[in-house]
């Protein structure tokens, strides 16, 4: 008999302890005064900073400089940013990659991925293209590792021939100090009506022009996988006036804006979506600001639409200066926590 009341009051204590968390998680009301959600900021040790220098095995031809970033987002895919000077003139689809090498004067060894979530090597695929002896290339590369596992391994640039030319070591970086942001809050276009769309995005410029994009939006079209979002050349969200895509062609060799580089959402059947990743269009704070946001349907048609200022509003959530996360397991992406401006959160 004592047994089951024991269990029985193990049980009340569990039911009570749900019924406070799911009281306590934030309104998902399309109110227009609405609390102001927080997303909290990207961590630091999801940057990774090499300094590249000439590797020791090269012939010496060449005297390249410059850096290499590492930018991940939650899902740990992460956003490979060189600049890097010095390099072979007009090397053109030359090799960059990751090795499990923590130095740059060993032979390289194989290159970095996890086989057990990233079954085929991606690095392959990964290039820089250079104008005279520059390069300032961006690519979107998943391995399978977080951020504190790629840390201390040897990124490497090779020459046309395959051989290593310029290396460095990826560090932990605080980079996120000088950062200019914008802000745009989205709604329906005049063309859709089918639902009611409400929510705000950030876009937050580094000094190599790279962005941190972020967004919270409710209202959009239920269970939506991967469907479009991106920067338009249009500075006005009059449907005529929206334009294509906004990305310098001079500076890159393919669009950004696609699923593929990391410029998508997905929503619950709720009509809900939360969103962040780094991305790269060759543009940078000044170019940009504003231009519209665009968000697309899961049949490719527009929906949404915001212009990008300087200001935010109610509904645009802050930037914490910390960010709360549940301890991943290994090769796991993190879990962000979203709180409302009014909640308080208590960690055990």
């Amino acid at each position: 008999v004592m047994i089951v009341i024991a269990c029985i009051v193990i049980v009340i204590g569990l039911i009570a302890t749900l019924a406070a968390i799911l009281s306590s998680s934030p309104s998902t009301s399309s109110s227009s005064s609405g609390p102001s959600y927080l997303f909290a900021e990207q961590r630091t040790d999801q940057v990774l900073v090499a300094t590249m220098g000439p590797h020791p095995t090269h012939p010496g031809l060449y005297n390249p400089k410059g850096t290499v970033n590492l930018k991940f987002d939650d899902d740990n895919h992460f956003l490979m940013t060189a600049e890097v000077d010095g390099l072979e003139p007009y090397c053109e689809d030359c090799s960059m990659t990751i090795r499990a090498n923590t130095n740059c004067y060993d032979i390289p060894a194989n290159t970095f991925f996890y086989k057990r979530f990233q079954k085929q090597d991606p690095w392959p695929a990964i290039h820089y293209n250079a104008i005279e002896t520059r390069t300032h290339s961006s690519v979107v590369v998943y391995t399978g590792y977080d951020a504190p596992h790629m840390e201390g391994r040897a990124v490497i640039l090779s020459d046309s021939l395959g051989r290593p030319l310029a290396c460095g070591v990826m560090e932990r970086q605080d980079i996120h100090r000088k950062v200019r942001t914008q802000y745009a809050d989205l709604q329906n276009l005049p063309t859709y009506n089918e639902t009611h769309i409400t929510g705000a995005v950030q876009a937050r410029f580094y000094k190599d022009n790279t962005f941190f994009f972020q967004m919270r939006m409710q209202g959009l079209p239920p269970s939506c996988p991967r469907c479009k979002i991106a920067i338009q050349e249009g500075t006005s969200c009059i449907p005529s006036e929206i334009g294509s895509h906004y990305w310098d062609q001079m500076e890159l060799d393919i669009d950004p804006w696609a699923p593929a580089k990391g410029a998508f959402f997905s929503t619950d059947r709720a009509g809900h979506a939360d969103r962040s990743f780094y991305l790269y269009n060759g543009f940078g704070y000044d170019a940009t600001l504003g231009h519209v946001v665009l968000i697309h349907a899961p049949d490719g048609s527009r929906i949404g639409c915001g212009v990008l200022g300087t200001k935010k509003t109610t509904s645009h959530f802050d930037v914490l200066s910390a960010r709360l996360t549940r301890t991943p397991h290994f090769g796991q992406p993190a879990t962000n926590i979203l709180l409302r401006a009014d909640e308080q959160v208590y960690l055990p």
